[in-house]
């Protein structure tokens, strides 16, 4: 006779989605030239790279500024710090930022 025995198991439900790579915190600095964001991958299999892209908007929701970054291998439920910078002030303030990211 053979026996097996589990303990007590934990499962993370898996959703269905296209994409994993989710902000959880972002940061934009008074100045407006500095957006700070944790992404995080809600998966349970490893992303190769995502494309996060940072739209900025002036208080009117007119789009003052845009930039992408890529980041590499982000493991499953990992999380990665991402910061976007602008030499310059811009024409209006920067009220509002969007983050998207895109798993390639």
């Amino acid at each position: 006779h053979t026996f097996v025995e589990f303990g007590q198991a934990v499962w993370t439900k898996m959703a269905v989605q296209q994409d994993p790579v989710r902000v959880i915190s972002q940061s934009l600095d008074q100045s407006g030239l500095r957006l700070s964001a944790r992404i995080r991958n809600i998966s349970v299999r490893p992303v190769p790279a995502a494309v996060i892209t940072a739209l900025l908007y002036d208080a009117n929701g007119n789009l003052v500024n845009a930039s992408q970054t890529t980041v590499s291998e982000l493991l499953p439920e990992g999380e990665k710090d991402i910061v976007f910078t602008w030499q310059e002030p811009f024409s209006e303030p920067v009220v509002r930022a969007e983050i998207t990211p895109r798993v390639q």
